[in-house]
């Protein structure tokens, strides 16, 4: 703007550059992901580097506005490691005092609902030996947005009785496309999986969104927001179902039919 001469090497926008969206990014980027990941500190700290540098090289940005946009992202970061102390997360694994109480819990709450615990299966670890259910207290995690009222008030209704013939129905469903994989339904169960050693669901869809994104050709601040939203979203999902899951602790298929065989992990 000040100087013709200077072409700018990367996307700007009408947005002032004081301070820089790339450094206030880079900033809040690298602080939380040293919480995350506190081995790779060095490798995190290049590269967040590397993004101020890059604004500074393209023409996009001064050393004054990064210096000002590095000091804001870390004063930014340190209000969601603050957060991040109390959120919860810390007591979702539980203790084996309670994990031996959730199936009387979730009997508890289907007589709450006025249903029958007669013949009624729940969850068991189907490992050998048997292992704790995962993160089983997830669900008291504190949410973005919604609070634990909300939670409680869009949980659905309980799944169909494991004596009902609604379960049987389902059940053979399951037992179906267990015994009949084709290749198409293959690739779907694999695209979908995300297990253990991949970038998991979260990660997944932040791949998704970021096609879009990089096609879009939004700005920092833009597509900030979009992933901001997007794992509030995210987070928001994984408290409810989790919130759910406990509080019904139903079995999974394979455990009511063992011929049901998973086609992933």
């Amino acid at each position: 703007v000040n100087d013709a001469g200077i072409i700018s090497l990367a996307p700007t926008s009408e947005l002032p550059a004081y301070p820089s969206e790339d450094a206030v990014m880079s900033a809040v980027t690298a602080e939380l992901l040293k919480v995350l990941f506190p081995t790779a500190l060095e490798e995190i700290t290049k590269m967040a580097a590397e993004q101020r540098e890059s604004a500074i090289l393209s023409g996009k940005a001064s050393i004054t506005d990064v210096s000002a946009g590095l000091a804001l992202g870390k004063s930014i970061a340190a209000l969601f490691t603050a957060r991040a102390a109390g959120d919860g997360m810390k007591n979702a694994v539980g203790t084996p005092a309670k994990w031996a109480v959730l199936e009387d819990s979730a009997k508890l709450h289907r007589t709450k609902l006025g249903l029958d615990n007669t013949n009624e299966i729940f969850w068991k670890s189907q490992d050998n030996p048997a292992r704790p259910p995962m993160l089983p207290f997830f669900g008291n995690v504190k949410g973005w947005i919604l609070s634990a009222a909300d939670f409680s008030a869009l949980r659905p209704g309980p799944p169909p009785s494991t004596s009902s013939a609604e379960m049987k129905t389902d059940l053979d469903e399951v037992l179906y496309y267990s015994e009949h994989a084709t290749r198409d339904r293959l690739a779907i169960v694999h695209f979908w999986a995300d297990g253990t050693g991949t970038y998991t669901p979260p990660g997944h869809w932040n791949d998704i969104a970021a096609n879009y994104i990089y096609e879009a050709g939004w700005s920092e601040v833009r597509t900030a927001r979009a992933f901001a939203l997007l794992n509030m979203a995210l987070h928001n999902a994984g408290v409810g179902c989790w919130d759910t899951k406990y509080y019904y602790f139903n079995p999974r298929p394979t455990q009511l039919n063992p011929k049901a065989k998973t086609l992933t992990g």
